[in-house]
């Protein structure tokens, strides 16, 4: 389980949420450009510590601040086991498809890799350089690395941005299954509803650094169609 409490001081306003992902949940955070969503994501992965509050991942504390900062957590970025996928994929430059792909495999097991790219559509781009990519192919490659990491939790920052529908839908359906299939916290950031509701089992409402509303999103509304 991953649980967030905390806030965090911002010029126009401060970001205060609470909020628990059970494992092999898929959680989602909508609202409005600029109500805070990537700055939650951020604390979770460590890129952003909170003014006060607590992260904590299958009960292992990942941050915690309180008034005294003496005894405050940190966990690093690179030792926390959390998988943050941006717009921007974040290829490394210097390497091929496939030395990016294998750079995140872990001792720990994972998707076949074979069958990983295959599913992707991005088997016939092992050798080719990510400069050489169409921005959807270094997204694919992007999730790809991401899900072959195997990371105790996954955090998605509007990851579908520039992408055309039927890999949106496709993407969508992949994220779902891996998210149930390694049993992980997953939590997508979006502004767009639809695309939060196709992904999500839980939706929570964010706007201003508060959370509005949070509740089930219902099942038709979770299933991509072709018609979405």
């Amino acid at each position: 389980m991953l649980e967030v409490d905390i806030a965090v001081s911002r010029r126009a306003f401060d970001v205060e949420v609470s909020f628990t992902v059970a494992a092999g949940e898929r959680f989602a955070l909508f609202g409005p450009s600029g109500s805070g969503k990537t700055t939650v994501l951020e604390v979770i992965a460590g890129l952003v510590t909170p003014s006060r509050g607590r992260v904590a991942l299958a009960g292992r504390e990942l941050s915690a601040v309180n008034g005294d900062r003496r005894r405050s957590t940190h966990i690093p970025v690179w030792r926390r086991e959390v998988g943050l996928l941006r717009q921007e994929p974040g290829l490394f430059p210097h390497l091929d498809v496939k030395q990016n792909l294998t750079y995140a495999l872990t001792r720990r097991g994972g998707p076949d890799l074979d069958r990983l790219v295959r599913t992707l559509g991005i088997d016939g781009l092992l050798d080719a350089s990510p400069r050489a990519l169409s921005s959807g192919q270094a997204q694919r490659v992007a999730l790809a690395r991401a899900l072959l990491a195997r990371h105790r939790a996954l955090l998605l920052d509007e990851p579908y941005t520039g992408l055309d529908e039927p890999l949106r839908r496709e993407l969508t359906t992949l994220l779902r299954d891996a998210v149930g299939s390694d049993a992980v916290p997953a939590i997508l950031v979006a502004h767009d509803l639809s695309e939060a509701q196709a992904f999500a089992d839980r939706l929570g409402v964010l706007d201003r650094g508060r959370l509005l509303q949070v509740g089930k999103v219902p099942t038709a509304a979770a299933v991509p169609t072709a018609a979405a």
